[in-house]
């Protein structure tokens, strides 16, 4: 398929969609995406994507883009981030965001699609961490909280398992935030592939992440998880050219009686054993069974 017939087949979509270089300049947009912006035909072509974000978010999507083409392999970004674009005449819309990367005789491309979504559903989503994508501390409270309450009703078991990367700051001395970041973001794909599909991976800041996970009837598979994740996170060797050195500690608390303890309490526990287990020593998981 050459570019002419990719960018045919592109217009006929009913969702919005945008190609662009990788200095972020659009190259194509379809239909479908300048009719939901405003914009007449061949308008948007020429502009940088930055001129779609409010002033509020262009440094943070610099870093999102950034983080995302200097990944050794950049993947499909499927199920997208939520934020909020410009149309022509400065009024901000919602949208739902997603990014793959296709590979042209005349180089690499960025597609963006770009999905409009209910006022509902951003009052949710833009809870995101901003850097990850993941939920962020009010985020993961919230849907935390449900679980709990889920939990307690049907007499669940449930883990919380907290997780601080060993040697991150080192990073962000040798090389700067900007690869910080990248390593953050790399992190946050190793969770998003070792917990269970319907768990709740949150970011509470910084270099630490924390899991909610419903109905984890055996400790032994708490285990297995544990280890994948310290064996994944350990395994990221490089970024962008520049040698990495981390791992993780990890502190969970499981349960039966959830009713007993809040959320909060749950988070505190797992806390208190993610620095056990840094005391024990880099790359160690401990448990406190209540």
């Amino acid at each position: 398929m050459n570019d002419e017939q990719f960018k045919l087949i592109v217009s006929t979509i009913p969702i919005g969609l945008l190609l662009s270089d990788q200095r972020g300049r659009v190259i194509f947009a379809n239909p479908k995406l300048e009719e939901l912006l405003g914009f007449n035909e061949g308008e948007i072509e020429g502009s940088l994507i930055d001129n779609l974000i409010p002033d509020r978010y262009v440094a943070s999507h610099k870093k999102l883009q950034e983080s995302y083409l200097q990944l050794s392999n950049p993947h499909a970004m499927g199920k997208g981030r939520v934020l909020p674009v410009l149309k022509k005449n400065g009024k901000e819309i919602q949208v739902k965001v997603g990014l793959n990367t296709l590979y042209f005789d005349n180089g690499k491309i960025i597609m963006v699609s770009i999905i409009e979504i209910t006022n509902e559903i951003f009052r949710i989503a833009a809870y995101h961490d901003p850097l990850t994508g993941l939920p962020n501390r009010n985020l993961f409270f919230e849907l935390g909280k449900s679980l709990h309450k889920l939990s307690i009703k049907n007499n669940a078991q449930v883990s919380v398992m907290f997780i601080d990367l060993d040697n991150f700051k080192k990073v962000n001395d040798l090389y700067g935030h900007a690869i910080g970041d990248m390593v953050l973001c790399e992190v946050a794909n190793v969770l998003s592939r070792c917990v269970r599909k319907n768990d709740i991976i949150g970011r509470l800041g910084g270099d630490e992440f924390v899991v909610y996970m419903y109905d984890m009837k055996s400790n032994s598979k708490l285990k297995k998880i544990s280890k994948k994740i310290i064996a994944s996170i350990s395994s990221i060797r490089e970024i962008k050219g520049y040698e990495i050195n981390i791992s993780a500690s990890i502190g969970a608390i499981s349960t039966r009686t959830t009713a007993l303890f809040s959320l909060a309490d749950m988070i505190k526990k797992a806390d208190i054993q993610m620095y056990n287990a840094k005391n024990t020593g880099k790359g160690y998981f401990c448990l406190d069974e209540c």
